[in-house]
């Protein structure tokens, strides 16, 4: 999946439903996120130097009936995979580089090749379903991929229990505006725009999550380079605004657990979730008066709630359903 997390609840779900599932996580990545005691050493873990044929080796010993990728693989692994399995299924990732420019969605078909991953797009060419979890990324994908598989289902794999976190008044918030990012040296993220942004903010209070260094001086402003799950959604839940600046975002899960802890939030139209909010949580551009705008008018917004992202079963038994009759 796209972080260990979501494979193992992923995995986790199918086995207690009766299906016999293994998960494989690269060790690099277990090392890169913090999941709260959560044992994920039970399942396969793979050594980043060996992974191909550590992976071959795991999956030749015995036949699949589906394999699930969550990221990519050389085409020549895909043709090796396919003779232990019926069916390969992608659960498509990041389909762009990290430097797409902000206007990408102004392009043809014949430049968006120009940005691609290419290891997301080999891997697309040849597998036999690919699953996206936003209408943006759906129209993107079918553009260059006009006679793949491909469906666009809305899904959430962390399913987390957002209740059990304190629900505070935006009033009553300590934090006035928030932005996440794992990685901060990602060009996709566009983590300098919330920077500048917060700079034009000095009186509110404002925190950057994400590994990376800042050297701006940013007033009233705390830097955290990384947290675990609960405690990642304790501090959403005490702040007022989460923005999103990304160049491209096919869902932001940080933006939809956002919705869920009583934040408002601000996010590009170049990120997928922006299909489900309304115009007031969205910006058509990357000028960071138009930003400060809408996080202005957002202050003063007394209604926070999200209609379309309520009409939608955030199930994983759904998604699971239809990977299984797929």
């Amino acid at each position: 999946m796209e972080e260990p997390l979501h494979t193992f609840l992923f995995n986790k779900y199918l086995n207690d439903h009766g299906f016999n599932s293994n998960a494989i996580y690269l060790n690099e990545e277990l090392k890169s996120y913090n999941y709260d005691n959560v044992d994920m050493t039970k399942d396969t873990v793979l050594h980043k130097k060996r992974y191909y044929s550590e992976l071959m080796n795991f999956v030749s010993s015995q036949k699949y009936d589906k394999i699930i990728l969550r990221t990519s693989l050389p085409a020549v692994f895909i043709h090796k995979l396919k003779k232990n399995t019926k069916k390969i299924i992608f659960m498509m990732p990041g389909f762009f580089k990290n430097n797409l420019p902000f206007n990408f969605l102004n392009f043809s078909k014949h430049n968006y090749k120009k940005y691609i991953n290419r290891s997301n797009l080999a891997t697309a060419l040849n597998v036999d379903k690919i699953y996206v979890n936003s209408k943006l990324t759906t129209y993107l994908v079918q553009t260059v991929l006009k006679n793949k598989n491909i469906e666009h289902l809305s899904f959430n794999t962390i399913n987390q229990n957002y209740s059990i976190y304190k629900d505070q008044k935006q009033s009553n918030r300590t934090n006035d505006l928030i932005f996440v990012t794992n990685n901060l040296n990602r060009d996709i993220k566009n983590s300098q725009l919330a920077v500048e942004i917060f700079k034009n903010f000095p009186n509110k209070h404002k925190i950057i999550v994400g590994k990376g260094k800042i050297t701006e001086n940013i007033k009233n402003f705390t830097h955290i380079q990384e947290l675990s799950n609960s405690d990642l959604c304790q501090l959403l839940s005490d702040s007022k605004i989460i923005i999103n600046t990304s160049y491209f975002d096919s869902f932001s899960n940080i933006v939809y657990e956002g919705t869920q802890l009583g934040c408002k939030v601000l996010v590009s139209q170049n990120n997928g979730i922006s299909n489900l909010l309304d115009a007031k949580n969205i910006v058509k551009s990357f000028d960071i008066k138009d930003w400060i705008e809408k996080i202005n008018f957002l202050f003063d917004d007394k209604e926070n709630i999200y209609p379309k992202l309520d009409k939608v079963k955030w199930k994983t038994e759904i998604l699971i359903q239809k990977i299984i009759s797929s």
